[in-house]
């Protein structure tokens, strides 16, 4: 937008320019070329008075003498015609009669008037300036007193002039082109810091603010403007999420209570209705493992991650090993791979709470997700600038409309209804990501399941020396699989 700012405004000055240097130029031309003229007008006017008193050869003499003595000094033709259009009197070179401007001159002089030129001489123009003025006798015209100047120098002239017109046109296109730019960044500086605090709250800092800014008072105003709606945004943002964890910590109690006469009530419940009464169980279970995800959402929301270099395959391995039992248990295997830098540490810039949590969500879901005897591929893939953690399973996976949706709280694939879940835990994986500083994208894996990436930031501690001292892997503070057969821990499904 600054850009096209600054070529409106330019186009603005060069038009302006332009309407006043052509009509100055023409006025320079002329100007130039009316003095020259008037100035050989004086001097012809002056031969045809010496012309008019030419009765006897002394007189004639004394003309042609005249003649002689200023086409030497004014380097022009000068030339005495009769009134039969001959050439009586000749100094310097040939008049050629056949030319055209002397035609002209000579046919305004006839009908006993000065010849006249009105029209301007420009540099590339080579033409000569003819001056005619009638010799009268009476009111007889006689003769014609003819001058033909080279316009060497008047052009010569009026080039140097143009050129210093158009060095200053220059000059002040470039000023112009200055004031330009800096007035289109006084203009869009509440612009642009709108937009970085724009930016800022749409990746999810919802703190960020425009501030006081300089520019014109309307923009100045609009930016105050949209800090208070950040402002109230932020705080709707904040009663939201304190709602949602009021609720869902209130909500623990009584539920709690539900439970656990839901356990007392089991003993008692007829045989007939045992399917029903278990029913009844899945759903209050169901109902906790909610409450719990969205008591992590609301404090994820909130969260304010401590970033520290973090050997993050050793991490990863700390993890997948966690998760060993939990995969055991329903016949998945799991396969690592750290790439052929296995000997190094991966370093990246992250919190390793909340990444840990965040690869926790996606272990439980690739695990959950695949059928048995199946596979979860975790790998790490090093990048110049970022490390990937790609975790891949071989179950059913999403249809090609589902990856839109895929990452949205409570959303869940129609096919998977009947695995146990909440739809948060991928959610809740997305936030972490964001507040780490990382990146979380979705892809079918092939032959079948879904691929999870994680982006991370690369640190550049690990292009060192490669036998020096591997640091120690941060320990994620994750809840990490639960034993068998409870479901607490689950928070990430699709």
């Amino acid at each position: 937008m600054r850009l096209r700012l600054t070529v409106f405004l330019m186009s603005v000055f060069a038009s302006l320019l332009v309407i006043v240097a052509i009509p100055l130029a023409i006025t320079i031309a002329h100007g130039d070329e009316q003095h020259m003229f008037a100035d050989r007008l004086q001097d012809a006017v002056r031969m045809a008075g010496v012309a008019q008193q030419a009765d006897t050869p002394i007189d004639t003499k004394e003309l042609d003498s005249q003649l002689a003595r200023y086409s030497e000094v004014y380097e022009v033709s000068a030339a005495m015609v009769g009134s039969s259009g001959v050439v009586e009197l000749q100094e310097g070179a040939a008049l050629d009669l056949n030319d055209s401007a002397v035609q002209q001159a000579l046919g305004v002089a006839m009908g006993g008037r000065p010849s006249r030129d009105d029209k301007a001489i420009w540099p590339w123009q080579r033409t000569n300036m003819v001056v005619a003025v009638p010799v009268l006798r009476g009111d007889d015209v006689v003769g014609i007193v003819v001058t033909v100047s080279p316009s060497t120098a008047l052009r010569a002239e009026v080039r140097n002039k143009l050129l210093t017109l158009g060095a200053g046109a220059l000059a002040t296109i470039l000023f112009s082109m200055l004031l330009a730019m800096r007035l289109s960044r006084w203009v869009l500086h509440p612009v642009d810091e709108l937009a970085a605090a724009a930016e800022e709250i749409a990746e999810g800092r919802l703190n960020a603010r425009v501030g006081t800014v300089d520019g014109p008072p309307e923009l100045r105003l609009l930016a105050g403007s949209f800090d208070r709606m950040a402002q109230r945004v932020q705080q709707m943002m904040d009663h939201q999420i304190a709602f949602v964890a009021d609720a869902s910590h209130q909500l623990r109690t009584p539920l709690a209570t539900l439970t656990l006469q839901i356990e007392n009530l089991e003993a008692q419940v007829d045989p007939v209705w045992l399917h029903e009464f278990e029913a009844l169980s899945d759903e209050v279970a169901r109902l906790s493992s909610i409450l719990d995800c969205l008591l992590r959402l609301a404090a994820v929301d909130k969260v304010q991650p401590v970033v520290e270099e973090v050997d993050v395959a050793g991490l990863i391995q700390c993890r997948v090993r966690s998760w060993q039992p939990q995969a055991l248990a329903r016949l998945v295997s799991i396969r690592l791979d750290t790439g052929p830098g296995a000997d190094r540490p991966v370093l990246a810039l992250i919190d390793p709470t909340l990444f840990g949590s965040a690869l926790d969500a996606i272990l439980d879901n690739a695990i959950k997700f695949s059928p048995p005897q199946g596979t979860v591929a975790v790998r790490v893939l090093l990048e110049p600038a970022t490390v990937r953690c790609v975790v891949s399973d071989t179950g059913a996976g999403l249809l090609d409309s589902e990856f839109e949706r895929i990452g949205d709280r409570f959303w869940r694939s129609k096919r998977h209804q009947n695995v146990h879940g909440t739809g948060l835990g991928l959610a809740i994986v997305r936030v972490l990501q964001e507040a780490v500083g990382g990146d979380l994208t979705f892809a079918p894996n092939t032959p079948s399941g879904l691929s999870v990436t994680l982006s991370l930031p690369r640190s550049t501690g690990d292009k060192g020396d490669p036998h020096r001292n591997r640091p120690r892997p941060v320990m994620a503070r994750s809840e990490g699989p639960a034993p068998s057969g409870s479901q607490d821990h689950q928070v990430g499904v699709v």
